[in-house]
C-alpha cells in the first residue's frame, strides 16, 4: 500500500511519477518532478505523496511522460509539467510547476495524455468533438 493513500478512486502513471485521484476530488502525487509535473510549485522529486496545489473537485486525471492533466467537475481542464511541444495547451512552450486552467476549454467530459500531447473530449448539443493541443 502506498503510504498516505486511502480512498483513491483513480490512479495515473507518468514517467517515474504517479497521480492519485482521491474520493474528495483532490489529487495526490509522488515521484519524479523534474519538469514540475507533480504540481507542487517546484521541481524537487518526492518520495512520499504530496497534494497537487490548486486542484479540487477533480473527476479525472491523466499523466504522461512529463506532464499531468486534471478534469474538474465543472468541465474545465487544468494542466502542469513539461510544455516543450505545447502539450499543456496554453499557446506557449514554457514548463509550469503549478497547475493552471487551460484557456478555452469548457464542457469537457474526458481527458487523455499522450507522449507529447493532450486530448480532450468536448460535449455540446450539436456533436462530440475530440480536441488535441499538439503543436
Amino acid at each position: 500500500q502506498v503510504l498516505g493513500i486511502s480512498q483513491a478512486i483513480a490512479v495515473a502513471g507518468g514517467l517515474g511519477f504517479s497521480l492519485f485521484l482521491m474520493k474528495d476530488g483532490t489529487v495526490l502525487a509522488c515521484g519524479s518532478n523534474d519538469r514540475g509535473q507533480l504540481g507542487v510549485g517546484d521541481t524537487i522529486t518526492r518520495s512520499t505523496v504530496v497534494s497537487v496545489l490548486g486542484i479540487s473537485n477533480a473527476i479525472a486525471i491523466a499523466a504522461s511522460l512529463y506532464h499531468s492533466v486534471f478534469l474538474l467537475n465543472d468541465g474545465t481542464v487544468w494542466a502542469v509539467g513539461s510544455n516543450q511541444y505545447g502539450q499543456l495547451g496554453d499557446g506557449t512552450t514554457v514548463n509550469k510547476n503549478i497547475a493552471f486552467q487551460i484557456p478555452g476549454l469548457t464542457e469537457i467530459t474526458a481527458i487523455a495524455a499522450g507522449y507529447y500531447h493532450s486530448l480532450f473530449l468536448k460535449s455540446d448539443r450539436a456533436c462530440r468533438k475530440l480536441v488535441g493541443c499538439r503543436f
